[in-house]
């Protein structure tokens, strides 16, 4: 087995950390990425990855997710890997990924996705139209990347503009400089992203216009067609999945978990979500089961989900739980 490493933070945030394909000869790992396939040693902010044989050619294939950045998937062609996500029919697929998993969902002999991102109960509302950008750079040129949020927000016109998400107070902290530039409180509440950042080669640039958690279902010859989750599903991050028939009808299901408790003060914690099982029907059209009903409830910061098989052929859901003991839930 070979071995895929996603990084997701460097020193200098947003920008790319390294990625590495690495290649096992014996139990000596060794890292081939610029080898085999150069775009994947600065492939994003990497949250997940799956190894998945996607069209079916015994050859597994390499699909990830990230930080505002698309899913991106990348063919196998025996000896190199070949970036393909231009060609999946996937548009405006730039998220906050947090969760991806491979599996068949539709029953059709192919590999389908389930990919867990920020959700819809958040202050970003973002789309095609309006995305969510992340500017950085370093404005005060003390050698440390500045990133700064903005999405849009209506003026006294009614019209969308991109403003900063943060106040001046927050965004002074951190860059003095702008106490300077936007002396009261009334000039900063214009500024729009040129005012604050110089146009030139240094500028990062991000985006995200999808916070909705999906499945993607792979349609063959390459192509694939994204499916939002119930409005359920989009109540909190989505850090955990596990895809399996849980109820013995034949149909596949999907059990789903997360929150978030690591975020900065104004913002305050994602903790909307007890869990949350979508059972699933032959239209492969996913239905949220209460909790009352479905007996799956978890409280806390979920990082973790995975099913196992006992001898007995009992399942068997393990949940790790941030600051908590492990959860373990039995499919019956």
């Amino acid at each position: 087995m070979d071995v895929f490493i996603g990084g997701r933070v460097s020193k200098q945030y947003p920008l790319p950390p390294n990625s590495y394909l690495l290649q096992n000869n014996k139990g000596v790992f060794t890292d081939v990425t610029n080898k085999v396939c150069a775009a994947l040693s600065k492939a994003g902010m990497v949250t997940a990855a799956q190894w998945a044989d996607i069209d079916n050619d015994k050859h597994p294939d390499l699909i990830i997710a990230g930080e505002y950045m698309p899913i991106r998937f990348f063919k196998n062609n025996g000896a190199t890997f070949s970036e393909i996500t231009a060609s999946t029919g996937l548009q405006n697929m730039n998220g906050l990924w947090r969760s991806l998993v491979a599996a068949d969902v539709d029953g059709d002999g192919d590999a389908d996705l389930i990919a867990g991102n920020l959700g819809l109960n958040c202050n970003y509302h973002t789309s095609a139209q309006y995305p969510m950008k992340l500017y950085a750079e370093d404005i005060d040129k003390n050698g440390k990347v500045d990133p700064v949020m903005f999405y849009y927000i209506k003026d006294e016109d009614g019209k969308r503009k991109l403003y900063p998400f943060i106040n001046k107070d927050q965004f002074a902290a951190q860059v003095p400089l702008i106490k300077k530039q936007f002396l009261l409180n009334k000039d900063y509440a214009t500024v729009t992203e040129d005012k604050i950042f110089s146009n030139d080669k240094n500028l990062q640039v991000l985006t995200c216009n999808e916070t909705r958690s999906c499945w993607i279902e792979n349609k063959s010859n390459g192509k694939f067609e994204m499916h939002a989750l119930p409005i359920e599903a989009q109540f909190a991050p989505v850090n955990a999945i596990v895809c399996d028939d849980m109820d013995g009808d034949g149909i596949k299901d999907i059990l789903l978990a997360g929150n978030e408790y690591q975020t900065e003060v104004m913002t305050g914690r994602y903790d909307a979500s007890y869990g949350c099982f979508l059972k699933g029907d032959k239209q492969q059209q996913f239905k949220a089961v209460s909790t009352e009903l479905s007996g799956f409830k978890i409280d806390g910061d979920v990082k973790d989900m995975k099913m196992i098989t006992t001898k007995n052929k009992e399942k068997l859901i393990l949940i790790a739980v941030n600051n908590d003991y492990m959860k373990v839930f039995e499919c019956k």
